[in-house]
C-alpha cells in the first residue's frame, strides 16, 4: 500500500470465517480523506496448485460481476440545447456535465432494483451570483444515498432555471458488455409510447390524417435523453499473491494461502463487494449443473427452440402414406421404429471384444469397472443390474448411465 494513503481498520466483530474447506480472514480500513475502502481478505487451506486458479477467478468477479448504482443516463428539455454540445446558461458543455454525473457515488440498500428514477432541479436569480452545483442537490429515491456530496457538477449563470431527470440504473461492469458502447454526453434516442418509431412521421401524418408539423413538434416537446458514460464499476487495484505453505507436519500434501487486496469506491464495503462478487460466480457455473431456477431471456429463448424442434421428425422417416389427405386438418407423425436390444449371450464374437473406453462413460463408472476386472462389452453384458450395484462405489446412477449408454447400442444388461 502507498506511503501517502493512511488507512483506520474498520471493527468488525466476527473477521474470521472458518468453513470446512476454507479459513478465511478478513481486515478492512477507510481512507481518512477519500470515500474509498481497502479490504484485506486471506483464504487458507487451498489444495496446492489451485491458489492461482482460484485467485484469478475471485479477481475477475470482483472487477465485473459486483452490481453497481450509477446514474446511466439524464434527461433534459431540448429547449436548453444550444447546438449540440453545450447548453444555454451553464458553463460547462454536455460532455463535461455527463462526465461530472457518472462520477456520483451512490450507496443502494436494495440492489435487486433495475432502474429508479432522481431529480436535480436548480435555479439562480436575476440578481443573484453564479452558482456551482454540487452532488448534494441531487435528490435520490428512498434507499439510495450519495456519498461523495462535494462532488462539481457544474456552474450555471445568473437567471438559469435547471430541471434534470436523472435515470439511475443498477448493473455490473460485464452488462456493459452487451450493450452500445455510448460515450459521455452522447444524445441517445429513446422510443416513447407515445410515438411510434418504426414509420417515419411523414408515414404517421399520412396514416393517422395529422398534419406533419403537429408530429414534429410533439417530437420536439420530448426530453434529449444524454448517456453519461458511468462505467459500473465498484471494485478497483484488485490484485492477489500465492504462499504455499504446511497444514500439518503429518500432512503429506501442501496447501497454498491466497491474499486478495481490492478498493471500493465507497458505494458498498469490501464484505458486500466480495459476497456479491462470488454469489454471481456460483450462479455461472450453477448454469452447467442446471441448478439455476431463474433464467435470463436468452437462456428461456434457447430452451423453447430446443423443444420446439423435438417436435420435428427427419424427412428420411417421413412416409408416403403418412402424409396427410388434402382437407385433412392433422398430420400423422410416423411411429418410430423400435431399437432391437441384444442379449449378452447372443453378441456377435467382434463385439464382445469392443473396449470400455469406446462407450465414453464417467470417470466414476469406468474406474469401478475397471477394478472390477471389467475391460470388454462382453464382460459387461454378463452382469445384470443387481451385480452390477454389488461393487464397490457403484450406484444407482453409476448403473443408470451404463444402462443408457448399452441401450443406445442397441445392447442390454444379463
Amino acid at each position: 500500500m502507498d506511503d501517502e494513503l493512511k488507512y483506520d481498520p474498520i471493527n468488525y466483530d466476527n473477521n474470521i470465517y472458518d468453513t470446512p474447506n476454507f479459513f478465511i480472514q478478513e481486515e478492512i480500513s477507510r481512507h481518512e480523506k477519500r470515500d474509498s475502502i481497502y479490504g484485506d481478505y486471506f483464504i487458507s487451506n487451498i489444495p496446492q496448485t489451485l491458489g492461482t486458479t482460484y485467485g484469478t477467478v475471485i479477481r475477475q468477479a470482483l472487477l465485473n460481476w459486483v452490481p453497481t448504482t450509477c446514474i446511466a443516463y439524464f434527461y433534459i428539455p431540448k429547449t436548453l440545447l444550444h447546438g449540440y454540445r453545450s447548453m444555454s446558461g451553464i458553463r460547462e458543455n454536455i460532455a463535461d456535465i455527463a462526465q461530472n454525473l457518472s462520477k456520483i457515488i451512490i450507496q443502494n440498500d436494495d440492489l435487486s432494483l433495475v432502474s429508479s428514477e432522481g431529480f436535480l432541479n436548480v435555479s439562480v436569480g436575476v440578481d443573484e451570483e453564479s452558482k456551482e452545483v454540487l452532488g448534494r442537490d441531487i435528490e435520490l429515491p428512498a434507499g439510495m444515498q450519495i456519498i461523495n456530496l462535494d462532488e462539481y457538477l457544474f456552474t450555471i449563470n445568473p437567471d438559469t432555471e435547471v430541471n434534470f431527470r436523472l435515470l439511475i440504473e443498477v448493473k455490473t461492469h460485464a452488462d456493459l458488455s452487451y450493450q452500445k458502447q455510448e460515450d459521455p454526453g452522447e444524445i441517445v434516442k429513446e422510443p416513447d409510447p407515445a410515438y411510434n418509431f418504426d414509420i417515419t412521421p411523414e408515414e404517421k401524418a399520412k396514416i393517422e390524417g395529422i398534419k406533419l408539423a403537429e408530429i414534429l413538434a410533439e417530437i420536439e416537446k420530448q426530453p434529449a435523453r444524454i448517456a453519461t458514460g458511468a462505467t459500473f464499476q465498484a471494485v478497483f487495484n484488485a490484485n492477489f499473491t500465492v504462499q504455499v505453505f504446511v497444514l500439518h507436519p503429518n500432512f503429506t500434501e501442501n496447501f497454498e494461502k491466497i491474499r486478495i487486496s481490492f478498493f471500493t469506491n465507497g458505494s458498498c464495503t469490501p464484505r458486500i463487494a466480495i459476497n456479491e462478487a462470488c454469489k454471481n460466480l456460483s450462479n455461472k457455473f450453477s448454469r452447467l449443473t442446471g441448478k439455476l431456477e431463474i433464467l435470463d431471456k436468452r437462456d428461456q429463448e434457447y430452451l423453447a427452440k430446443q423443444e420446439a424442434l423435438k417436435s420435428y421428425k427427419p424427412l428420411s422417416e417421413v412416409k408416403v402414406e403418412d402424409l396427410p389427405v388434402q382437407g385433412s386438418k392433422k398430420l400423422s407423425t410416423p411411429s418410430k421404429p423400435k431399437k432391437k436390444t441384444i442379449k449378452g449371450d447372443s453378441l456377435p464374437e467382434s463385439n464382445r471384444k469392443i473396449h470400455l473406453e469406446a462407450l465414453k462413460l464417467s470417470a466414476r463408472s469406468y474406474n469401478c469397472l475397471k477394478r472390477a476386472n471389467i475391460h470388454t462389452v462382453g464382460q459387461l453384458l454378463g452382469y445384470s443390474r443387481g451385480d452390477l450395484l454389488k461393487l464397490k462405489n457403484f450406484g444407482r446412477k453409476s448403473a443408470d448411465e451404463v444402462a443408457k449408454v448399452l441401450q443406445g447400442l442397441g445392447f442390454s444388461l444379463k
